[in-house]
């Protein structure tokens, strides 16, 4: 991943070959920058009722969609640089 970290997940074996990681957007978590799994910044926020749409890219260029609830306090403002701790074994590996 990004920066080194490595992420554990459901589907991955040796030999399996390239694949691409699936992680839900409410299975993420805000945390502050540098203690998550990952370092991003915010492009966006999308409201959509009861949840709010973070669109983020992480340091090497890719976007990451998290889901917050709308009552959350201290939503970052765009351009803030956040961390993305994902919940322990919701990622999956999708095999090309």
């Amino acid at each position: 991943m990004p920066g080194g970290a490595r992420l554990v997940c459901a589907g991955h074996a040796p030999g399996l070959g390239r694949g691409h990681l699936s992680l839900r957007p409410e299975r993420i978590d805000l945390c502050a920058p540098g203690a998550g799994l990952m370092r991003a910044t915010v492009l966006d926020h999308v409201y959509l009722g009861t949840d709010i749409q973070l669109r983020t890219r992480l340091v090497d260029g890719e976007e990451v969609v998290v889901r917050v609830q709308n009552a959350a306090s201290g939503l970052p403002e765009v351009g803030a640089e956040v961390g993305l701790k994902p919940e322990a074994g919701a990622a999956r590996l999708l095999v090309d």
